[in-house]
């Protein structure tokens, strides 16, 4: 089975968990799976920033839900 994965005795696998599946890879198909996923995020874009906009705005409406449920 190692022959047919392209392992070689001591190689590592890390176990990714995503979706309710999991995926034995090697460090480079991890690599290679995360540079496919972020492949078409414009250089400059701040991943980060990004993801933190979209959880202050997810907070926003949160906010704005719990008043309104509070008031009626």
């Amino acid at each position: 089975m190692r022959h047919e994965l392209g392992l070689k005795e001591g190689d590592e696998l890390l176990l990714l968990l995503e979706e309710g599946h999991i995926e034995l890879l090697t460090r480079d198909q991890l690599w290679a799976k995360i540079q496919e996923r972020y492949k078409n995020v414009s250089r400059g874009v701040s991943l980060a920033d990004k993801l933190i906009a979209e959880r202050r705005a997810e907070a926003k409406r949160e906010d704005a839900e719990l008043r309104n449920s509070l008031t009626h």
